[in-house]
This record gives structure tokens, C-alpha cells and sequence, in this order.
């Protein structure tokens, strides 16, 4: 079976314009899954396809150290880059 990212979604709402999410990776049960930074596209790709990602919105995550950072994404949902998250 190929590896694949594991996350959990932390926020979003249909109105929101932002979504944050947690990469799962070397957690309890995710210990051989691929890090939501190795497999961006296919973590883009899957909140597109269950209606959760749409234009417009802004995309951060929780890294497997806990920083949060942006996936940066395209007018059409496509990852472009990644980029520093908010300053706390």
C-alpha cells in the first residue's frame, strides 16, 4: 500500500476563508505515513475533492514540530509554494 499524508482538520467552515490543519505523521497510529510536506499535492488534492479547500482560502498547517506554516495554493487549489505562518 503506498504512503500517504495523515492530517486532521483543526478549522474551516463552508464561509471561512482560511483552513488550518495538523500533520499527523509518527503519530500513534500514523507512525508510517508521509508528512503533509512530502505529499502536499495529494493533501491539496484531497481537501479540493471533499469540498473543504475552494478557491480563495488561505491553507496553514501544523508541521510534525508543531510550527505553523502556509501552503500556499493557486486561483485553481494547486500548491505553489510553501511560506512562513502568522508570527504569535
Amino acid at each position: 500500500m503506498p504512503r500517504t499524508p495523515r492530517f486532521e482538520l483543526l478549522n474551516g467552515q463552508s464561509d471561512a476563508t482560511k483552513l488550518t490543519i495538523r500533520d499527523l505523521c509518527g503519530t500513534p497510529g500514523a507512525e508510517n505515513a508521509m508528512s503533509v510536506t512530502n505529499g502536499v499535492e495529494m493533501v491539496v488534492e484531497a481537501l479540493v475533492k471533499h469540498g473543504v479547500l475552494k478557491p480563495g482560502m488561505r491553507l496553514f498547517y501544523f508541521d510534525s514540530d508543531n510550527a505553523l506554516d502556509e501552503i500556499v495554493i493557486d486561483d485553481h487549489c494547486e500548491f505553489v509554494r510553501f511560506a512562513p505562518g502568522p508570527k504569535p
